[in-house]
């Protein structure tokens, strides 16, 4: 009788192990794939971010990551310098005068038009915002470096974008490991990450933020709307996708 009842509680001690162990089994996976899905829901769901101070920090996959200091290369002027060619002894003083108003009118000319072709071309090693705005122009700026590998994929499609788009649309890219100041008044965390803004120079307000993997980042204080960016690299196609919500074709 004794062997019995011990033989019952084995038998039912084995029933309760399987029935826990079938429970983990079942329990466990759930946990882990709801873990997952709030996870990717975190990433893939972006609020606007808020932003008060910041300063860049740079990462990217690549190894080969180097740093230099800043140092311009590209340089501009806001005025355009008045030159005036001296006139010779036989030069009327009339004659003085309007060389001098036509040199000058020349020479403003050359150096607006030096200043926008600076403004226009493709890389930089800063950015003034403020300026490049009062074109009225959208506006995008890639932040990355030339030997960074997704940056590397993206260049001929920048270039391409900023020969079709002239006068349409300002393309600017700037390589922040040589020129990490020109990255100082932007929230950049990992290069390339590419910057937008619309014609009157407010930041890019995208119909579907989710779908076009945009983060918008708004002031703590005043919730005010301040920048639009991706971040990692984009193709031609996205980056048409973009300005064509902007009305460029």
């Amino acid at each position: 009788m004794v062997i019995v009842t011990v033989q019952a509680v084995v038998v039912d001690s084995q029933n309760k192990s399987k029935k826990i162990n079938f429970a983990l089994k079942i329990i466990i996976p759930i946990a882990v794939v709801g873990v997952i899905a709030g996870i990717w829901f975190f990433k893939t769901y972006q609020k606007p971010q808020e932003i008060t101070d910041f300063s860049p920090t740079v990462t990217t996959n690549d190894k080969s990551q180097e740093k230099t200091n800043f140092n311009s290369s590209i340089t501009a002027t806001d005025e355009p310098q008045e030159v005036a060619n001296s006139s010779s002894s036989t030069t009327t003083a009339d004659e003085s005068k309007e060389t001098a108003s036509s040199t000058s009118a020349t020479s403003a000319t050359n150096e607006t038009q030096k200043t926008a072709n600076a403004d226009f071309s493709l890389a930089a090693s800063e950015i003034d915002l403020k300026k490049l705005k009062l074109y009225g122009l959208p506006i995008i700026i890639d932040f990355g470096a030339d030997e960074c590998i997704p940056c590397k994929e993206m260049a001929p499609v920048l270039k391409k974008l900023n020969a079709e788009w002239q006068g349409k649309v300002i393309v600017k890219f700037v390589d922040v490991w040589k020129y990490p100041n020109a990255a100082v008044d932007f929230p950049l965390q990992v290069i390339p990450s590419q910057f937008f803004f619309d014609g009157q120079g407010n930041p890019y307000v995208p119909i579907d933020p989710e779908g076009m993997q945009m983060i918008m980042y708004s002031l703590k204080d005043t919730q005010e709307h301040v920048y639009t960016a991706h971040q990692g690299g984009m193709t031609e196609d996205q980056i048409r996708a973009v300005f064509k919500e902007m009305g460029i074709k």
